[in-house]
């Protein structure tokens, strides 16, 4: 039996450069999963935010601005 693999993509919002770059690691060497792309800064990421609609969007809880619920 073969199995299809699961493709979850995943945008990371995180203020912290090394969390970030940690996050990164640990999705894109997790099998099914790739990273769209990243952000420090929420005012400038939901443009690419909406640009590349992730299944799944991990936000940091100390950014400085996260009016995410506004995007969509």
């Amino acid at each position: 039996m073969q199995t299809e693999a699961i493709s979850v993509s995943v945008y990371i919002l995180e203020e912290s450069e090394l969390l970030r770059i940690a996050l990164y690691q640990i999705i894109t060497a997790t099998q099914g999963c790739q990273v769209l792309g990243d952000s420090g800064d929420s005012k400038f990421a939901i443009e690419n935010i909406l640009a590349v609609f992730p299944d799944v969007l991990v936000i940091g809880n100390e950014l400085p601005y996260t009016d995410v619920g506004r995007m969509v």
